[in-house]
């Protein structure tokens, strides 16, 4: 009888809030009475096997361990319960109120080098239509992906132009609501090109040869050494951040910088797996030739530019893997987070579109600034040797305070946009292949 009824008080946690002390011990005394048995092994189930059988914190998980079961944290979850938006981060004053970096843990840490850094291989690759400007562009653009352990420019079966340099590769590209090489063909659709040259870079091998594959653009100016030195950097700050951060360093990684995306081994290897269902070409007239997983905005506006498509592609993935995957960084050069994790400036662009003249000097102070050894003997050089009206005549400021530090800021950036014609990737071969870092 007193197994009877220790068994219907442990399965009716609900009166433990009013029971006495006394009581409460005897409950205990009953637990280890069952958990003995008579002369048997019998032993009652785990914490763990009994959330598992039902996913409830039972009472007999209350008198284990103390204490009723916490709930999953919610960015483990697939999709948060409380329709949170999934991709948000904690605020700064939750950081530092819970103190997810502990900075005594992190000096016991040995840092990552640039030693480390040397050894990610990268492999570079941008999709082009090989039209006039591609063209005249690909020299320069050459030279910067050959720094990179291995690289591609892909583009359709019947796109102009000589292969002799022997890194265009063609792929065949599905029919899109526009006839190929006419005017606005892969207007804002590149990605029609960029999923048939994923599944070639699968077959090609590219996740078991390479640690990440970079998706860049013929109108950047990178630096590949920058590039293996932020990726570090990142890892760096997910290794001593929260426990999610932590825990996505053994799952796939993708980072956006700006309009150029980065996608480690085992994120390329997962989209392989999966690219049949989620590239497949769209049929319909609206969004023709797009990939599925951009469905509704290429039905709606005709578009799936790989900006809009990635984050998109990760959400797929993270419903079809069941995997916490999670997009780290900022979409749209010159954008810096507004909470933790901090990651660095990856991606800057001038801000002068409409001005080349002031673009070209921007770049060039930009080089300049990023060989003083603090903001302020920036600020200091841009108030002395700076011409006091970069821009145009009656078109801006000077270069002022402010941007001189947004200039100091980006000194050490991996990925400059918009040098969109030859003389501003002049410039650039200029000031920059010739550096020791290059």
């Amino acid at each position: 009888w007193l197994k009877c009824l220790c068994a219907i008080l442990i399965e009716n946690a609900s009166i433990l809030t009013w029971l006495t002390m006394p009581l409460r011990l005897l409950l205990a005394l009953c637990v280890t009475s069952w958990s003995l048995g008579e002369g048997t092994d019998q032993q009652l189930p785990s914490c763990q096997e009994v959330i598992g059988t039902n996913g409830s914190s039972s009472a007999q998980c209350y008198l284990m361990t103390g204490k009723i079961r916490e709930k999953a944290p919610a960015e483990l979850d697939e999709d948060p319960a409380d329709g949170s938006d999934e991709d948000s981060y904690p605020s700064l004053a939750e950081y530092k109120e819970e103190e997810f970096r502990d900075l005594r843990s992190h000096a016991k840490m040995k840092p990552y080098t640039d030693e480390d850094a040397a050894k990610l291989r990268l492999f570079c690759f941008a999709w082009t239509t090989r039209s006039d400007n591609d063209e005249a562009l690909m020299p320069y653009a050459r030279r910067l992906f050959n720094a990179c352990h291995g690289h591609g420019f892909f583009t359709d079966m019947d796109a102009p132009g000589d292969d002799g340099a022997g890194d265009i590769v063609r792929v065949h590209v599905p029919p899109a609501s526009v006839k190929p090489h006419e005017d606005g063909w892969l207007l804002n659709q590149n990605m029609i090109g960029l999923a048939p040259a994923w599944s070639k870079m699968f077959e090609m091998g590219v996740p078991a040869k390479y640690d990440w594959a970079v998706n860049l653009e013929l109108d950047h100016f990178f630096i590949p050494s920058r590039i293996r030195r932020t990726i570090i950097d990142y890892l760096e700050l997910l290794r001593t951040g929260t426990k999610m951060e932590v825990a996505s360093l053994e799952r796939p990684l993708m980072f956006a910088w700006g309009n150029a995306f980065l996608f480690d081994s085992r994120m390329m290897k997962l989209m392989s797996e999966h690219w049949g269902d989620i590239a497949k070409p769209i049929t319909s007239d609206d969004g023709k030739g797009c990939p599925e997983m951009i469905l509704e905005r290429a039905t709606q506006l005709g578009a799936c530019q790989q900006d809009m498509a990635y984050p998109l592609m990760v959400r797929m993935l993270k419903k079809r893997s069941k995997l916490p995957l999670k997009m780290y960084g900022m979409s749209g050069c010159n954008s810096v987070p507004e909470a933790p994790p901090l990651f660095p400036l990856s991606c800057w662009q001038s801000t002068t579109e409409t001005w080349p003249d002031a673009r070209l000097a921007l770049v060039e102070i930009l080089a300049k600034v990023s060989t003083k050894a603090t903001v302020e003997e920036a600020k200091a050089y841009c108030e002395e040797k700076v011409p006091k009206d970069v821009y145009e005549p009656n078109h801006g400021p000077a270069v002022n305070g402010d941007l001189c530090a947004q200039l100091w800021r980006a000194r050490n950036v991996p990925i400059m946009h918009l040098f969109k014609n030859v003389e501003i990737h002049e410039l650039g071969a200029r000031l920059y292949l010739h550096s020791p870092e290059f």
